[in-house]
């Protein structure tokens, strides 16, 4: 397991890979870079992560589009119904 999320967290150059999704029906749990910021999606609100916390959150209906940074093997865990950390 390891190494397949290795594979699917870093490219050549030891890069981090990220994936394009659409917000609305993305995984609870699941952390993505939106304008720049990251973020982690919670049930259908996107909260902003700082050093701080959890700031100011907003619907992922109303979110477009952004980069899911999580590795597609823990979305797909995530989809499947195991429990994000609250």
């Amino acid at each position: 397991m390891n190494r397949q999320l290795h594979g699917e967290r870093i490219v050549r150059a030891h890069t981090a890979t990220a994936s394009p999704a659409a917000l609305g029906g993305s995984a609870d749990g699941a952390f993505v870079c939106f304008d720049t910021t990251p973020a982690v999606v919670i049930g259908d609100q996107l909260a902003e992560w700082t050093r701080d916390g959890l700031p100011s959150s907003r619907s992922t209906a109303d979110a477009g589009m952004a980069d899911v940074i999580t590795a597609p093997s823990t979305v797909a865990a995530l989809r499947a119904g195991y429990p994000a950390s609250r």
